[in-house]
C-alpha cells in the first residue's frame, strides 16, 4: 500500500492505496476491478485494515482513510458526530474524484458510511458494515473509563472485550499498538458520538446492497444488533464469522475478505443481468 495526503475540508487527509505509486497531487489511477473505500471504528486508524487490504487489492482497487484526529491525518480532534464525519468522507471523496464505490465500515466508521450511503446515493455501490448497528449501547464503564484517560486520571486500558476467546496474543497487540496512537480525548468524544448516533429513521434511504459481518464472539456491539439492522435496510444480509470479535479483520481476515469478495461477485451479477 502506498500512502498519500489530500486536503480534505481544511484538513490534510493521510490515506493508503492499492495500485501504481503517484507524485504528490496525481491521483493512482484505483482502476482495478470494484473499488473499496474503507473507512475504521471509533479512536482507530486505518492501521487496523493492515492484514485485509492486501487480500482485498488482489483483484480490487482500495483506499482507507485515517479520519481528522486519528493516525496521520492534521487536527488533533476528532469530529462531533456521526454526520459530521459522514460529511467529511463525501467532501474527501468528492476531492479525490473517485469512481462509484462500495464502502466498508467498522463500528463507528459502519455508521458513517450508513450516513454516507444516504449522501452519496449514485456514488455508493454497496455497504460492508463490520461490527455495526442502528444504534450502539455501548457500556458506561467503558465510556467512562476513557474519559478518566482523557482527563489525566486514569492509565489507558487495554481490554480483551474486542477480542474473541481464541485470538491470539499477536493479533491482540497490534490493535492495543494502534489504539494508543490515537489521542484519548478523540477516542472518548468518538465513542460519544457513536453513543448519540441513532440512524433508525434513515436506514430505509439506504437502498444500495449490504452485507451486514458480525464477528460471532462480538462483545462491544453483539451480533443480535447487527443482525437487527437486515429488515431496517431493503438490501441487505447477514454473515456471521465464527472465532472472531470486534476486531474481526485482524482475527479472521481471509475468512472476511472471502465474504466481502462473495458480496461483489452479486454486483457484479447484477451489473450484467
Amino acid at each position: 500500500m502506498y500512502s498519500k495526503y489530500v486536503d480534505s475540508d481544511g484538513v490534510a487527509a493521510h490515506y493508503v492505496h492499492s495500485g501504481a505509486s503517484t507524485l504528490p497531487g496525481v491521483m493512482p489511477a484505483l482502476d482495478r476491478g470494484e473499488l473499496f473505500v474503507f473507512v475504521h471504528d471509533a479512536g482507530a486508524n486505518l492501521g487496523l485494515w493492515r492484514r485485509l487490504l492486501p487480500l482485498i487489492a488482489e483483484r480490487h482497487s482500495v483506499i482507507a482513510l485515517d479520519l481528522p484526529g486519528h493516525g496521520r491525518s492534521g487536527s488533533t480532534e476528532g469530529l462531533e458526530s456521526v454526520e459530521a464525519y459522514a460529511e467529511f468522507l463525501s467532501h474527501f471523496v468528492e476531492v479525490l474524484e473517485l469512481r462509484p464505490h462500495v464502502v466498508v465500515g467498522k463500528g463507528l466508521g459502519a455508521s458513517i458510511a450508513m450516513r454516507y450511503a444516504t449522501l452519496q446515493r449514485r456514488e455508493v455501490r454497496g455497504l460492508v458494515l463490520l461490527g455495526g448497528a442502528a444504534r450502539v449501547t455501548l457500556q458506561d464503564e467503558m465510556v467512562e473509563s476513557w474519559r478518566q484517560v482523557m482527563l489525566g486520571r486514569s492509565p489507558q486500558p487495554f481490554s480483551e472485550d474486542e477480542f474473541a476467546a481464541n485470538t491470539e496474543v499477536g493479533v491482540k497487540r497490534e490493535a492495543w499498538t494502534e489504539q494508543i496512537r490515537t489521542d484519548p480525548r478523540v477516542r472518548y468524544h468518538d465513542f460519544v458520538a457513536w453513543r448519540n448516533a441513532d440512524l433508525t429513521g434513515a436506514l430505509s434511504e439506504v437502498r444500495q446492497p449490504v452485507l451486514v459481518v458480525s464477528g460471532a464472539e462480538d462483545r462491544i456491539v453483539a451480533p443480535a444488533l447487527s443482525q437487527e439492522l437486515c429488515p431496517m435496510l431493503p438490501n441487505a444480509r447477514m454473515d456471521l464469522v465464527d472465532d472472531a470479535g470486534h476486531t474481526v479483520e485482524l482475527e479472521r481476515p481471509q475468512s472476511l475478505a472471502d465474504r466481502i469478495q462473495g458480496f461483489v461477485a452479486t454486483l457484479e451479477v447484477e451489473d450484467g443481468s
